[in-house]
């Protein structure tokens, strides 16, 4: 099965921000936030060694989250002006996924992923802890994702679908 993508900045972008800003991380910082808050003190006070781990952990977790998203933000905008507008196709077989664009092409063993994660902004082959074939799950046909979903489910491997109405495209 051979399918084209047109993959924009915007929706790239849009899709590390989901994966960046999800998770445990907001847990940290609410945590750093009251702590900071709490110990604050009254005005005037000295600040004391609570106070100075919640202000240098939400610099901390600023400054990292900060770094992290400038520097991806930084590759897919080098990644959009060498692909252009042209899509980048792909091809789902038996044995291997493989997407081809004008930059080149890579081909992963079903056995190389870890986990599908369908959402309604995108669908998220990952291969590796922060790795991941990136689709826009609006252009991917019904019968990839029915594909990808059982490849991923004949492999053992996890499946999250996270779509508002799962199982509709």
């Amino acid at each position: 099965m051979e399918f084209p993508l047109t993959i924009t900045g915007g929706f790239l972008k849009r899709s590390h921000a989901k994966r960046i800003f999800r998770g445990k991380w907001f847990l940290l910082l609410g945590v750093a936030l009251i702590v900071t808050g709490l110990a604050w003190g009254d005005p005037g006070e000295s600040v004391d060694a609570v106070d100075q781990f919640g202000i240098i952990s939400l610099i901390f977790f600023v400054a990292f989250f900060s770094i992290a998203w400038f520097k991806q933000v930084a590759s897919i905008n080098d990644w959009v002006r060498k692909q252009g507008s042209d899509p980048v196709i792909y091809r789902l077989s038996e044995d291997f996924i493989e997407a081809a664009s004008n930059l080149g092409s890579s081909k992963l063993k079903w056995e190389m992923f870890h986990r599908l994660v369908i959402s309604d902004l995108d669908l998220l082959l990952m291969f590796s802890r922060n790795a991941a074939l990136t689709m826009p799950t609006d252009q991917v046909p019904s019968e990839a994702i029915d594909f990808l979903v059982t490849k991923f489910t004949n492999h053992s491997l996890k499946i999250e679908d996270r779509r508002k109405c799962p199982g509709k495209k």
